[in-house]
């Protein structure tokens, strides 16, 4: 049985464009991250239950984003 390369949505056209589409994903998960990593360094001497509740809010919003 061969296993999929891992890529999404099976395979892809390669090109530049394709290359740029990537950078621009990279760059946008990075942002993302960037901001949830904030949260997290900001909730760090809150109560669990204030973490979560700021959490959820953190990921709902990255989430629209995607």
């Amino acid at each position: 049985m061969e296993v999929d390369g891992g890529e999404r949505g099976g395979a892809r056209k390669g090109g530049d464009e394709d290359e740029e589409m990537d950078e621009g994903e990279v760059q946008k998960l990075e942002r993302m991250m960037v901001k949830l990593q904030a949260v997290r360094d900001r909730t760090a001497g809150m109560s669990e239950e204030q973490r979560k509740r700021v959490a959820r809010q953190a990921v709902g919003e990255v989430m629209k984003e995607l």
